[in-house]
């Protein structure tokens, strides 16, 4: 998992920070910095889908698709990065994301995220 810490999930938003792996990290090597933040984006949603239906018992995002996806900087090895979403349309278990990584409060990136939440198998 990407997200190091939850820093707040309310309503229909949520707050994730991450530091993007250093370029010696062999994984890092692997994958393009990018890829990583999408990734790291989508889990901010499935923590979000995880802890703002605890009544519905333990669930999981699946991510289904991603549109509108503009990258405004790229991530740097070693950044502190906060990861941003909130659910702007849901019906049933597909939800839509706005999501958003910031460094140093500007933005990198932005993108729509289709979500589907679904039980633990």
């Amino acid at each position: 998992m990407f997200v190091d810490e939850i820093v707040e999930v309310a309503g229909e938003s949520a707050h994730c920070r991450f530091r993007m792996p250093d370029r010696e990290d062999s994984f890092a090597g692997r994958i393009f910095g990018e890829l990583v933040l999408v990734e790291a984006l989508a889990q901010t949603t499935a923590v979000h889908v995880g802890v703002s239906s605890p009544d519905a018992g333990p669930a999981v995002g699946l991510l289904g698709g991603v549109e509108k996806l503009a990258f405004e900087d790229r991530p740097r090895p070693g950044d502190a990065i906060d990861l941003f979403c909130t659910r702007i349309r849901a019906l049933g278990p597909i939800a839509m994301y706005r999501v958003e990584a910031q460094r140093d409060g500007e933005r990198l990136c932005r993108a729509t995220l289709t979500v589907r939440s679904g039980g633990v198998p």
